[in-house]
């Protein structure tokens, strides 16, 4: 720091003593202000740059964003708990699940006791090692394998090679929707080649044992392939907590 004013003819000098005058008033920022501030600007780009990626990769999942965050009223309920222990379990060891093609089973007769918010869970830590994800119902999945124009629209070509290809798959309340012949040959398309890929599929269902989900899925196939390699769970809770 220059603490006298230097000679008028000396105009590095005289600069340097302008800038930290202006800065000690407030004027001018230091060098190591600007440094400083620089930095908490990137940090806060960078910041915003991975929520913007997070948001996105949430949005081309499918995953229910409302299910991002746990909710402990769930966990709660009586009958929750293997549901609970078997996706926990799966997290726990999810490289090696994804390794092997292991997936998850959970079942239960009652809507609303956190089948779709249990395996969503799995699905957002999944998203957060840097696994890809796909959640869809088994609804809107029958419809889009089922419609009649299915070979006329290209992007549902490219839905079933997503649906094979992507690490982890999620169908939500397996069993509902109307599947026509050719929209049931080609789920079973999809699950055979994950079954054949080491794929795991994460399934819910309103089936009060499996046996029962056996006779519902009315194919021993699909059924024997989604059992394979698998974390099985019923929910026994019947407390339906969206009433509540």
């Amino acid at each position: 720091m220059i603490s006298e004013m230097p000679a008028l003819t000396d105009y590095d000098a005289l600069e340097r003593f302008c800038l930290e005058k202006a800065a000690e008033s407030g004027e001018v920022e230091t060098e190591s202000d600007r440094d400083l501030r620089l930095s908490r600007e990137l940090d806060e780009r960078r910041q915003r740059g991975i929520k913007a990626m997070w948001n996105y990769r949430i949005r081309i999942s499918g995953l229910p964003s409302e299910f991002e965050f746990p909710r402990t009223k769930w966990e709660e309920v009586p009958g929750t708990e293997k549901m609970i222990d078997a996706c926990s379990a799966y997290i726990k060891t999810m490289q090696e699940c994804i390794k092997r093609g292991a997936g998850i089973l959970i079942i239960g007769k009652t809507p609303g006791t956190g089948k779709t918010r249990t395996i969503s869970r799995v699905g957002f830590e999944l998203l957060k090692s840097g696994y890809s994800v796909i959640f869809i119902t088994s609804e809107v999945l029958s419809e889009e394998l089922s419609t009649e124009s299915f070979e006329e629209i290209p992007y549902r070509n490219e839905l079933i090679e997503n649906l094979c290809k992507v690490d982890f798959l999620i169908i939500d309340d397996f069993g509902n929707g109307a599947y026509t012949a050719r929209g049931l040959s080609r789920l079973k398309q999809i699950i055979d080649r994950r079954w054949l890929a080491k794929k795991g599929i994460g399934i819910t269902g309103n089936w009060e044992s499996f046996s029962e989900m056996q006779k519902g899925v009315k194919d021993d196939r699909i059924f024997s392939r989604l059992n394979d390699n698998a974390f099985t769970a019923t929910n026994n809770s019947n407390s339906d907590m969206r009433l509540k």
